[in-house]
């Protein structure tokens, strides 16, 4: 009976957390190289946990040095060539990409805490109701984003694949591969180091990981401001349900001003560790 009873508290913890709002952007983002946490969908808050030696961890730190290789390119590119708007537009492209790696990597090693401090300010305000389909809205806007970039990014090669069979007459082989990727996807990369089909593979990855990083970072600060503004939300409520009443006791009202301001101290704690992901959406 214990058992059962430790086992159902543990699922009433894990479906009332906020890290089960972010679980499967948290999956999503690990296909992709962000966010090294481990124990993402274990009910137990115990288990989640950051640590050097994984492979999610070796992942996502080859995913920032890829992404630092193609900021360096770009670097390089302004001593050998001419600076102009599409160099440029590409530096700031790969630069917002790279921080985005380490915001993300970061906030894997800072999550526990976070995670720790925010549960208690939402069991502190359990009596005030808990915000409705936050998980169900964020997994909505993740499919929906994903999926549209994906048929962005399908769309724009397949229009080039078209242009270079009319243009060039190439059939689809491996020598059109050679071409699409040294002479039009990857042109300011192979106009400086040596064509092979290996570092074509491991750049097209990188280009994925480059597209969806500004993605997941607008999900991840969509999905932690409509968390927070739903709570402040049902204060909201609350206060103006009391305001309306003619008699409540003064203890009534003190409650409710610490339970605001626990609600915006864990306001400025969360603005203090993901302030910066705000600056680097602006970049790019």
């Amino acid at each position: 009976m214990d058992i059962k009873r430790k086992a159902r508290k543990e699922d009433i913890i894990w479906d009332r957390s906020i890290h089960n709002v972010f679980s499967w952007l948290f999956f999503a983002m690990q296909l992709f190289g962000f966010m090294p946490l481990r124990g993402i969908f274990k009910r137990d808050l115990s288990a989640i946990k950051f640590t050097w030696m994984s492979w999610i961890s070796l992942y996502a730190l080859l995913t920032s040095a890829g992404m630092f290789f193609m900021l360096a390119t770009q670097v390089a590119r302004f001593f050998i060539y001419n600076m102009h708007t599409q160099e440029m537009q590409r530096f700031f492209y790969f630069m917002k990409s790279w921080f985005v790696s380490w915001f993300f990597f970061v906030l894997a090693r800072e999550w526990k805490d976070m995670l720790v401090r925010w549960n208690e300010v939402d069991e502190a305000l359990a009596r005030f109701g808990r915000p409705k389909c936050a998980k169900r809205k964020l997994n909505f806007g993740m499919v929906f984003f994903i999926a549209f970039f994906i048929g962005d990014y399908v769309l724009i090669q397949t229009q080039r694949t078209e242009q270079d069979i009319l243009k060039h007459s190439v059939i689809l082989s491996w020598k059109a591969w050679e071409h699409f990727q040294k002479h039009r996807i990857f042109k300011y990369i192979y106009e400086l180091y040596p064509y092979n089909f290996f570092s074509s593979l491991c750049l097209l990855i990188i280009q994925l990981q480059v597209l969806f990083s500004g993605t997941f970072l607008d999900l991840f600060i969509m999905g932690t401001s409509f968390c927070l503004a739903s709570r402040m939300k049902l204060i909201t409520k609350k206060i103006k349900e009391m305001s309306f009443k003619r008699m409540e006791s003064d203890e009534v009202w003190i409650n409710l001003r610490e339970s605001y301001n626990k609600l915006e101290l864990l306001c400025c704690y969360i603005n203090s560790k993901i302030g910066v992901a705000v600056l680097i959406c602006f970049m790019g």
